[in-house]
């Protein structure tokens, strides 16, 4: 018979610890009430601190020029949502059906998790890719 890893038990003591404490400083409620989610949550909020997301460091060039693989010329529209794929030194802008529609060379301060943070739209008459975080 297979027993469970140590850490695995040791992962339960937190919770097991946390969620007698919720059910204490809810004792005098109603059992339905301790179970209603906005009871929940505002235990959440007041028991712990929201937690601060870490600023953006690096990010990519505002705007990148990109050569075209594709031909414009007869499209009603001219800006697109692309998607970064790493190939070697160059990135291809795909569109989220997967279609490449521009390429350009890897720049300087490129890195993976852009992809991530930031969204990024093709401006096919400027042949530039605009960058913008995510909110």
């Amino acid at each position: 018979m297979r027993t469970k890893p140590r850490s695995h038990f040791f992962a339960l003591l937190p919770a097991e610890e946390l969620s007698q404490g919720y059910y204490n400083s809810t004792a005098a409620l109603e059992p339905n009430d301790q179970l209603n989610p906005s009871t929940i949550r505002d235990w959440v909020q007041q028991a712990f601190p929201p937690i601060e997301q870490p600023r953006i460091h690096l990010i990519p060039n505002r705007q990148m020029s990109v050569e075209l693989l594709r031909d414009f010329s007869r499209a009603s529209k001219h800006t697109w949502r692309v998607i970064p794929v790493e190939v070697g030194n160059e990135i291809r802008w795909i569109d989220p059906a997967g279609f490449p529609l521009a390429s350009c060379q890897r720049p300087e301060n490129w890195q993976s998790e852009f992809l991530h943070k930031f969204d990024f739209e093709l401006n096919s008459n400027e042949h530039v890719i605009t960058s913008n975080p995510y909110l």
